[in-house]
């Protein structure tokens, strides 16, 4: 795959990097695909832990299970 980045390009053919900042979007009933929709409810899933965020207020952590504080809504 080749990704221009500003005025250069770099080739992620070899890509050796990790995967700690990566979160798969889940929707409400995980075995449902498709697009993002604003009126439905998503998980966000750490792809290294498979934990989800968590969200209460303004605090949020990590959770092992799927959970209603693991819902978010996108606005």
């Amino acid at each position: 795959m080749n990704v221009l980045s500003g005025s250069t390009k770099e080739s992620y053919d070899e890509y050796t990097g990790d995967t700690h900042s990566m979160w798969v979007i889940e929707s409400e009933d995980y075995k449902e695909g498709g697009i993002v929709l604003f009126e439905k409810k998503y998980r966000f899933k750490h792809f290294a832990s498979g934990l989800y965020l968590a969200g209460v207020k303004e605090k949020f952590y990590l959770e092992k299970q799927r959970t209603s504080k693991t819902l978010f809504y996108f606005n």
